[in-house]
């Protein structure tokens, strides 16, 4: 009671013409103060347990109010790094339900397969995979279950042909596991697609197979490979490094600077057998 008396210069409690205050600090759990809530009167409060009982009930309720808020903005800032974190990611991420529809993808996903924005949710997966690839997820799918909780998680061994929405086939590296919510089974597969390192792998298989058969051509020539000339004179000198390289005769080569001298003493180690 008295309040003016106690804060005379607050303008605050003048305009309200209080005479009397009644209040109580937030909490949350852990101690810390999330607000006040409190009571001003033009009259004097009367110290009644019933009133004060109700006025801790509303403090009650206002905490409650509080800490939901609280929790759900937490919930909503997780929300937003998790959707980050998974728009962030190369790999594809799908999450399907227990029979195989689109729950949740991410945008890589959502590109790999051709989809706009929203629309590849709520689709049936199976119509993205070959048929051999439906059969061995069904198959994964059960080995999984037989997995104890908490490792249900599997590498899909030799991955998996998917198709996109145009109907483009292209092997994919995957990942399969299996998570229960709320009694209800959920699957969270990881692809990449692997076409351009498939196609990049032959294109150098290719290469080194090109290389190997000049390599041999040139062997062929007289397994000279750093001497490419063929006029007479030059095939008569690599005639000459034939003959003296299967020899242990010690041998000096003679010319002029700039002639290549080290190449023909290299070539002549290179063709001997000792």
């Amino acid at each position: 009671d008295n309040i003016m008396d106690i804060y005379p210069h607050s303008d605050t409690l003048r305009s309200f013409k209080a005479v009397s205050f009644m209040g109580a600090p937030l909490k949350d759990l852990d101690g810390t103060t999330l607000g006040y809530l409190s009571v001003l009167d033009t009259r004097p409060i009367p110290v009644d347990e019933r009133l004060l009982g109700v006025f801790n009930i509303f403090a009650e309720r206002a905490v409650a109010e509080l800490r939901r808020i609280r929790a759900e903005d937490k919930i909503r800032e997780r929300e937003e790094k998790l959707s980050s974190l998974l728009d962030s990611a190369m790999d594809s991420i799908i999450e399907l339900d227990s029979r195989l529809r689109v729950n949740l993808v991410n945008s890589a996903a959502e590109k790999l397969f051709g989809f706009q924005s929203g629309t590849l949710e709520g689709n049936d997966f199976t119509r993205f995979l070959t048929k051999e690839s439906r059969v061995k997820m069904t198959e994964l799918m059960k080995e999984l279950h037989r997995l104890p909780e908490g490792t249900r998680k599997l590498w899909i061994h030799g991955g998996l042909q998917a198709v996109t929405a145009t109907g483009m086939e292209f092997a994919a590296e995957a990942t399969l596991s299996a998570f229960e919510l709320e009694k209800e089974v959920f699957y969270t597969l990881i692809l990449r697609n692997v076409n351009e390192r498939l196609e990049a792998k032959r294109q150098i298989t290719s290469l080194m197979d090109a290389a190997r058969y000049l390599e041999e051509e040139i062997n062929d020539l007289g397994n000279f490979d750093e001497i490419i000339g063929r006029s007479p004179a030059m095939t008569e000198v690599l005639e000459d490094v034939g003959k003296v390289a299967c020899t242990g005769a010690t041998v000096l080569i003679l010319g002029e600077t700039g002639t290549g001298k080290e190449v023909i003493a290299r070539a002549i180690h290179k063709a001997s057998p000792l």
